[in-house]
């Protein structure tokens, strides 16, 4: 089956599956369906697809039929075990007078027609450094698990009930350490007065929708520049744009994007999720060009071949010395190739993110 014709039916199931408008054929067959469903899984967007096979009354053979409903269920018991976890996390830190932010997983999946669209993944949530460590110590005498620092990527990491956690005190890395201390205190500043998210009768703590935005997309776009990212952080990024149309501050967000130094790959990542995921063009708060659509294209062309976080498109899928120099290889190819949209952030993060991709795996 050829992969341009893949690649069109999954884009076009997600694009139904978000926005209602694209019409659908009256049948799959095997032949296409099956390659359809494994790219979905790739890019951790299966659910969008059955959903949009199931809303639009597509019809399927039995094997069709079961995979969609499996797929559905699956997903709807993950949502409700995630949704418990992060009121739990919530309840905890509040109880213990910890200020804390919940962000992108579950908070992301608000946003969705239904919950249990998105595909979970871990929860991350994020305290002050100053609480850090009277923060693991709490989670590990209430949770009765280990908690472990990660040093490379400024993070603590347990594993309650079979769902991972990531206790962050700094929630997104830059190379240009202007550009951190600048981020590092606009995060300061929402947990000093956080929005809350009512999930599961717990108000939990998370960013405004400015805020939300931004770590979005440079989550994004930090693994675009490393390993690569797939269709859901886009999905993300293209319905928090929507949901929140008219709802914050463009300007800030325009101020924030430049003072960040990816303003020009805000506006690229935009320009892909108009022309392939079909985002509103008016639920993007800026003017698009053709550059950036050429931008847009280029980065799909990499979401595309290599699905979540890049590990379908390796050679080398097990952790060792190749490994490590083909995450290092794909981490220079990305930070050139993509060099003009963010020129002084990615310049100062190549060095970093070529070396952690070494320790990593060494």
């Amino acid at each position: 089956m050829e992969e341009k014709l893949i690649h069109k039916e999954l884009l076009r199931l997600v694009r139904s599956a978000l926005w209602h408008n694209e019409e659908l054929p009256v049948s799959y067959d095997e032949e296409l369906l099956s390659p359809v469903f494994r790219a979905s899984r790739q890019q951790a967007v299966s659910a969008l697809v059955a959903q949009a096979l199931l809303s639009n009354n597509v019809r399927t053979n039995d094997e069709g039929a079961m995979e969609i409903m499996s797929i559905l269920m699956g997903h709807k018991r993950h949502a409700a075990t995630r949704d418990a976890h992060v009121a739990m996390i919530g309840q905890i830190l509040s109880e213990a007078q910890i200020p804390y932010l919940v962000f992108k997983g579950q908070i992301a999946a608000r946003y969705y027609p239904q919950v249990s669209l998105r595909s979970t993944g871990d929860i991350d949530f994020y305290v002050p450094l100053s609480h850090y460590e009277s923060a693991k110590r709490l989670m590990a005498d209430k949770l009765n698990v280990p908690v472990v620092d990660d040093q490379l990527d400024k993070h603590a990491e347990f594993s309650y009930q079979k769902t991972r956690f990531e206790l962050h005190h700094r929630i997104e890395t830059f190379g240009f350490a202007g550009h951190q201390h600048r981020f590092d205190r606009w995060i300061a500043d929402e947990a000093t007065s956080p929005h809350t998210l009512p999930i599961n009768d717990v108000d939990v703590h998370t960013l405004s929708a400015v805020m939300d935005i931004l770590v979005v997309f440079k989550h994004l776009f930090n693994h675009l520049l490393v390993e690569g990212v797939g269709l859901r952080q886009i999905c993300d990024l293209a319905l928090m744009l929507d949901r929140n149309k008219g709802n914050y501050d463009v300007d800030l967000l325009a101020a924030r994007l430049r003072q960040m130094g990816y303003y020009r790959g805000f506006r690229a990542v935009g320009a892909l999720m108009v022309d392939s995921i079909g985002l509103p063009r008016d639920s993007f708060p800026f003017t698009l060009t053709k550059a950036d659509s050429r931008w847009g294209r280029q980065i799909m062309r990499e979401v595309m071949a290599g699905g979540t976080f890049g590990k379908y498109g390796r050679e080398n899928k097990t952790a060792s010395l190749r490994k490590s120099i083909e995450t290092a290889w794909m981490a220079m190819r990305h930070c050139l190739g993509f060099l003009p949209l963010a020129p002084v952030d990615i310049m100062f993060l190549i060095p970093r993110r070529i070396g952690i991709s070494f320790k990593k795996y060494l």
